[in-house]
């Protein structure tokens, strides 16, 4: 069986990898939720390129283009 020594020395240890993991689990989290913000951003942007996409089509129309 281990000594008192031993365990509190351990009981430590994982208290101190806990926290490191919590710091990680923080970190990560935040980039999660930037990557969140990013992805909401896309339905939008692709409907703007649509409308632009429009018109453009609707300029470069042949009766339109008279030179």
């Amino acid at each position: 069986m281990q000594s008192t020594d031993s365990l509190r020395e351990l009981n430590a240890k994982l208290l101190a990898e806990i926290a490191e993991l919590r710091k990680k689990f923080s970190e990560i989290k935040t980039k999660n939720d930037e990557l969140k913000d990013k992805n909401t951003e896309i339905p939008e942007l692709r409907r703007k390129f649509a409308e632009i996409e429009a018109e453009r089509a609707e300029l470069l129309r042949p009766e339109l283009l008279s030179f």
